[in-house]
């Protein structure tokens, strides 16, 4: 259990302090026991606080009436780890009222009675992050926070001074996920409630938690080597604190597992760019496109990239020197105009109503088919219809002919019609490069748009391409595209 702590004014706290986002300093404290005040960060929807709190969960009032103490019915200054998820005292304050207790280091005694020799215990480089729990009692006339500090099963290499438990330290990287009190999902904290030295521990012998007078030479713990995190870690970390907002958030979690354990699941400070390079060509060997494993090298370079931004992951980016596979570009297929009747005389001769609708929409505005397809009739105003939600995450606005403005508009809303557009294309004799089904709409018309003379930055704003590159994609359907090279070359005709 831990039974006592301190918290010194030294650099080390100003330091926690200040990765905790809290500008000021803490009051200087030795021997906390179990009842005494300590100081405690918590966040609300309000932001984090700093706040003085009594040690010890469950409180009540003091019989005369001068404050407050721990319940004497229950000791509630330590939760077990193994109780948070089922104890009806720590399930629902584990999910939505969780603490960090700041300190310097914590003590614990060994040997036989009256002969007991007190250590004082602490990170090698940092202050201690102790996690915990925290209430807020009312006593009517005033508000009384308190706190419990979760302890661990025993370790065995700490055993030594404490057979029984260790409490949970808290690297930096936890703060942010441990504070957040919209975070009521308790999965993301299974990992952190395994038993691991985390930091490497000094144990320090001493006179006396008061004093804290050195009387020996002090044990070094060295941290856990296996805690250093895995790629799934890594991508369970990224999910928290990036991924689970992205559109496609839960599918790239689950793709990056997959690649996680394709690769072995190395430690994530031995994974190098060799180990990446090799997985590739044994992928390649297999009959993986380039294409695939480019996602995949930039799917997990942004983990390596977005956590190294929030300050998750202090390394090196292991691939970000690796050079992605040259891939030759594919056939860019269109319709031409007769292949458009054709395909528009089947989706009209479809059993689907809406495929006729969608296919036009698409190949009028050059949307995705997903975007056609899912429109609502408040995206139409006069004349003009709005994709929002797009891949971009930016609003487009196209300009549509009358006739079919008013066509379309009569026939909302779109019902699900992806099949029949392939049976359509089939009817209508169309042979389409590989992967190129539903998209070969805006495809066609990016190509139309050019070859009549439209404008390739218009055609961005209409496509939604953040990067001009994308664009230049259609830029030889120009009329007029390079022709300089028939005026201004060598005259080659006898």
């Amino acid at each position: 259990m831990c039974g006592r702590f301190n918290v010194s004014d030294d650099p080390l706290v100003q330091v926690l302090l200040d990765e905790l986002g809290i500008p000021l300093r803490i009051e200087p404290r030795v021997n906390i026991a179990p009842g005494a005040k300590a100081q405690i960060i918590y966040e609300t929807h309000q932001g984090r606080t700093l706040q003085d709190a009594i040690w010890s969960l469950l409180i009540e009032r003091k019989p005369d009436g001068t404050g407050y103490r721990p319940s004497p019915k229950y000791s509630t200054f330590n939760a077990r780890s193994g109780s948070l998820g089922t104890s009806s005292l720590w399930k629902k304050r584990f999910h939505s009222q969780r603490a960090i207790i700041p300190a310097s280091g914590f003590h614990e005694w060994t040997g036989e009675k009256g002969h007991k020799q007190c250590y004082n215990i602490h990170p090698a480089d940092s202050a201690i992050a102790f996690a915990g729990l925290y209430e807020l009692w009312d006593f009517q006339e005033e508000v009384v926070p308190s706190f419990t500090i979760i302890t661990l099963p025993p370790h065995p290499r700490f055993s030594h001074i404490h057979p029984k438990s260790i409490p949970l330290m808290l690297n930096r990287e936890d703060f942010d996920m441990w504070l957040d009190p919209s975070l009521t999902n308790t999965d993301p904290f299974q990992d952190l409630l395994k038993t691991r030295i985390r930091q490497s521990l000094l144990v320090e012998p001493i006179k006396s938690p008061a004093t804290l007078e050195q009387t020996g030479q002090a044990e070094r713990i060295e941290r856990d080597d296996r805690y250093q995190r895995t790629l799934t870690d890594l991508v369970k970390l990224w999910y928290v604190h990036h991924g689970h907002a992205l559109k496609d958030g839960e599918s790239r979690k689950r793709k990056l597992n997959v690649l996680a354990e394709r690769l072995g699941n190395p430690r994530a400070s031995h994974f190098t760019s060799g180990d990446f390079a090799a997985y590739r060509l044994v992928r390649l060997e297999e009959g993986l496109s380039a294409n695939t494993l480019n996602h995949e090298q930039a799917y997990l370079t942004a983990v390596f990239n977005e956590l190294n931004r929030q300050g998750h992951w202090k390394g090196e980016n292991p691939l970000g020197k690796l050079r992605k596979l040259k891939i030759d570009e594919t056939e860019l297929a269109f319709l031409d105009q007769e292949q458009i009747n054709r395909l528009l005389e089947e989706c009209k001769a479809s059993s689907n109503p809406s495929l006729y609708h969608v296919t036009r929409l698409a190949l009028a505005t050059g949307a995705r088919w997903s975007e056609a397809e899912k429109i609502k009739p408040s995206a139409f105003t006069p004349y003009r219809v709005t994709y929002t939600a797009t891949k971009s995450g930016k609003n487009r606005s196209v300009p549509m002919e009358k006739k079919l403005y008013q066509e379309i508009t009569e026939n909302l809303p779109f019902q699900s019609c992806y099949s029949a557009f392939r049976e359509a294309i089939e009817r209508a004799g169309i042979k389409l490069p590989k992967g190129q089904l539903t998209h070969i709409c805006r495809h066609t018309f990016a190509s139309h748009f050019i070859m009549n003379g439209g404008h390739i930055l218009t055609l961005q704003k209409v496509l939604g391409h953040s990067d001009l590159k994308l664009t230049m994609r259609y830029a030889h359907f120009a009329p007029h595209y390079l022709y300089e090279i028939v005026e201004k070359g060598p005259n080659v005709i006898l």
